[in-house]
């Protein structure tokens, strides 16, 4: 003899409970996971540039303590660091070519997750702009053992750019935009090495730390 067993499904109210539970679950997780995920991003932004940093002393060991060509000049369209070899970003770099490819042969490291499939502006909003970072114009001619440790330690060499402006690896306080991707700011590489996230206001204050007055202004070697 089989016994019969009263199998009760859940209720609509049982259910609806249950749904909301998850939906606040979800609006509390959700913002956790993306803030923890773009932490992630930035980490990794910071080692991109630190390799980037390594990669540029390389060079410079490389070639009698010159920094490799930042700024394109039109009467010299020499291929910058990051490939670019038109005056003021006219077509898109090729970094393959550019002046550091043979000292890190890793096209990740010139582009930040954050900065993937963003339109680049300059570009008529194309969304495979292959890089993320500029590097300080006046630091174009001039030779590393030049500037004093000091000023090492404080001149800003390297920043993550905005979308609104990168077009082609050099950067000029007075015109470019540094990005917000990353809590509001940016990623900064000092000539010494060292990498802080830095808020706009804070590197519009900071625009003395830009100027190195021993560069030359000229093709760097």
């Amino acid at each position: 003899m089989y016994r019969a067993f009263n199998r009760r499904g859940f209720s609509l109210i049982e259910l609806l409970v249950v749904i909301g539970i998850i939906a606040i679950l979800a609006a509390i997780l959700f913002p956790i996971l993306t803030k923890a995920r773009e932490r992630a991003r930035q980490v990794q932004c910071v080692m991109n540039m630190k390799q980037l940093f390594k990669a540029f002393r390389m060079y410079t060991d490389d070639n009698n303590g010159r920094f490799p060509v930042i700024r394109v000049h039109s009467s010299d369209p020499t291929t910058n660091w990051v490939g670019s070899t038109t005056f003021g970003g006219g077509s898109l770099p090729q970094i393959q070519k550019g002046q550091l490819w043979p000292y890190v042969k890793n096209i990740k490291v010139y582009l930040c997750e954050t900065d993937r499939r963003v339109p680049a502006a300059w570009f008529g909003g194309v969304t495979n702009y292959n890089h993320s970072y500029s590097v300080n114009r006046t630091l174009c001619g001039s030779k590393v053992d030049s500037i004093p440790s000091e000023q090492a330690r404080r001149g800003v060499m390297m920043v993550h750019e905005s979308r609104l402006t990168i077009n082609d690896g050099d950067f000029n306080m007075d015109s470019d935009v540094v990005s917000n991707i990353h809590y509001s700011g940016t990623n900064v590489l000092y000539l010494d090495g060292h990498c802080l996230r830095r808020t706009t206001k804070e590197l519009e204050a900071d625009k003395l730390n830009w100027k190195f007055p021993d560069a030359l202004m000229l093709p760097c070697m």
